[in-house]
C-alpha cells in the first residue's frame, strides 16, 4: 500500500507492482492516470484523494479484473465513465469532485455486487437508467 507520493505524475514503470493490492495516493499526484495502471491485474482497490490528476480514465482500466473499490476525489479527471463499465465486480465506487462528462452508463446495471455509487460534484447529465432496479446490494447512490 503506497500511503502517499511527494509529488509529481506516477510513472508507468510503477505497473511492474503486478501483485500491488492496494494503492492508495494522497496529495501530490499530478499529470493523469497511466494506461500502464491496467496491467496491475492484482489491484483489489485504487484510492486517490486530494491530488491535481487530470485527464481521462484510461481505458486499459478494464484489466482490473480484481479491483473492489475505486475512489477519486477532488481531482480534474474528465471524460465518461465508460473505461470503468467492464469492471462489473466494483462493489464501491467514489468518483467526487471532479469534472465527469455524459451520463451513467446503463451498463451499471451488471455490477451486482455494487453498494456504493458516489459521483457528486462532476458535470454528469441525464437520469438514473430503469434497469437498475436489480442493484439490490446497492445502499448508497449520490
Amino acid at each position: 500500500m503506497l500511503r502517499s507520493l511527494a509529488s509529481g505524475s506516477l510513472p508507468s514503470s510503477f505497473s511492474v507492482l503486478s501483485n500491488l493490492k492496494q494503492l492508495y495516493i494522497e496529495d501530490g499526484l499530478s499529470g493523469s492516470l497511466p494506461a500502464a495502471v491496467g496491467r496491475m491485474t492484482s489491484l483489489e482497490s485504487l484510492q486517490i484523494n486530494g491530488c491535481p490528476l487530470g485527464g481521462s480514465l484510461p481505458s486499459e482500466m478494464k484489466f482490473l479484473a480484481k479491483l473492489l473499490t475505486l475512489e477519486i476525489t477532488s481531482s480534474n479527471i474528465t471524460g465518461s465513465l465508460d473505461p470503468i463499465q467492464p469492471l462489473t465486480q466494483l462493489q464501491r465506487i467514489q468518483i467526487r469532485r471532479g469534472r465527469l462528462l455524459g451520463s451513467i452508463p446503463s451498463g451499471f446495471s451488471r455490477f451486482s455486487n455494487l453498494n456504493q455509487l458516489v459521483l457528486d460534484d462532476n458535470a454528469l447529465s441525464g437520469t438514473v437508467p430503469g434497469k437498475w432496479a436489480g442493484l439490490t446490494s446497492l445502499s448508497i447512490l449520490r
